[in-house]
């Protein structure tokens, strides 16, 4: 399958249980679609995995809990977490409307012009202004989330082009 054809859900948090469960933070504001999947990929080593779903249900106002088929215990679900998790685009019943939910921009590549920056892990949603949690391999980032700041939003690429104040980046050093 390729990352065309799904949509980021959103990521593996923890275990739940003993017997293998796991906690998903969706990035979407809307559960239900995603209550009726019989199958969710997760994204290991650049490699989308297949795996049925046993049972699911919502466990918050963000977050679903999941029991995989074959992953029985904690052990295997700890391999699962920290886990970007997909569904095809064809498995949701309706239409999801992300233009106006920021969490759809976790796992977009953020660029400052031309210089690669890191992609999206996680959004504080703060009453004044949200913060992007920006990482790449050796850092992690807050950026704040200003539309003014955004020159570009590629949803094909899943890339974020952004003019960022000059020593922004440093300051998270």
């Amino acid at each position: 399958m390729l990352k065309s054809e799904v949509l980021l859900v959103g990521y593996a948090i923890r275990k739940f249980s003993f017997k293998g469960e796991i906690l998903i933070r969706i990035k979407h504001s809307d559960l239900e679609p995603f209550l009726d999947l019989d199958l969710l990929s997760v994204d290991i080593d650049n490699t989308l995995v297949p795996y049925q779903i046993e049972k699911i249900k919502t466990h918050s106002k963000n977050q679903i809990r999941v029991k995989f088929l074959g992953i029985d215990n904690e052990i295997d679900a700890q391999k699962l977490l920290h886990k970007q998790i997909f569904a095809s685009k064809k498995s949701i019943d309706f239409p999801i409307d992300t233009s106006k939910d920021i969490n759809r921009l976790i796992g977009y590549r953020v660029d400052d012009d031309t210089i690669a920056i890191g992609t999206i892990k996680n959004i504080i949603d703060r009453p004044i202004q949200p913060l992007l949690v920006v990482v790449d391999s050796d850092n992690e980032f807050l950026i704040p989330f200003n539309r003014e700041l955004i020159l570009q939003e590629d949803q094909k690429n899943q890339k974020l082009i952004m003019r960022l104040p000059k020593g922004l980046i440093n300051l998270n050093n």
